[in-house]
């Protein structure tokens, strides 16, 4: 009979941050980032999150970081799309505001083209942060 395969190592938690997590290349929250309903504005609950990623930046002033914006929209919602490039945008003035120098920032808008479960599902709806590492 084969042995069981080893399970992947997760990520340590770095003991200064109580929020997030580097898991390879991507910034992982412990929640999602919240925003309004149908709007882009970040609810203050998710600021200490994001104010963790302005303190690891500041530790890696070597990193770009690709925000991402991901959503749903299986009832044809109209605004779908712009909804979810704009929330990205709304996490890059976010950090630029708190003084991440925004040459280091890019965002993109994937909409519904990359879910991360079969709709409807909350997880679809998601701001992810990658970490652009230097081409060697």
């Amino acid at each position: 009979m084969k042995p069981e395969p080893e399970p992947e190592p997760q990520p340590a938690p770095d003991p200064d941050y109580a929020h997030i997590r580097v898991d390879g290349d991507q910034i992982r929250f412990d929640e999602p980032i919240a925003f309004e309903i149908d709007d882009e504005d970040i609810l203050p609950k998710s600021f200490p999150q994001l104010e963790e990623v302005v303190d690891l930046l500041g530790r890696h002033p070597e990193w770009r970081i690709r925000i991402e914006g991901h959503m749903e929209n299986p009832g044809g919602y109209p605004r779908a799309r712009s909804l979810s490039g704009e929330r990205a945008a709304s996490v890059l003035q976010f950090l630029v505001e708190h003084g991440v120098d925004r040459a280091r920032l890019e965002h993109v808008d994937y909409g519904e083209d990359r879910p991360l479960e079969p709709p409807p599902s909350p997880r679809n709806r998601r701001v992810e942060l990658w970490i652009v590492r230097p081409t060697p």
